[in-house]
């Protein structure tokens, strides 16, 4: 999406998919997290995982202004294509 997006208007439309999928994503890793753990403990595991989740969503945007001020609008699709590549090939060679 790096190469695809030139302006403000192209990205607010390409977050559309981006949204949904990070919703899907959420409830599916929720799920998941619950199930990994004792009932007795399912409370806190999701009070952990929305701690983690409001740290994260309180960093963002720092770092994201940093990015956008020193490297441009395609350093965002940049830098995911770098975390997802290793996310691959970590997921690959485990």
């Amino acid at each position: 999406m790096a190469l695809l997006v030139s302006d403000i208007i192209s990205f607010c439309i390409s977050l559309i998919p981006m949204v949904a999928a990070g919703a899907v994503f959420s409830t599916v890793i929720q799920a998941m997290l619950t199930k990994t753990v004792q009932p007795e403990d399912t409370g806190s595991m999701l009070g952990v995982s929305m701690a983690v989740h409001s740290l994260i969503r309180s960093v963002s945007p720092t770092i994201g202004g940093f990015l956008f001020q020193y490297y441009g609008f395609w350093s965002f699709g940049a830098i995911g294509f770098i975390c997802n590549a290793m996310l691959l090939v970590y997921l690959l060679t485990r």
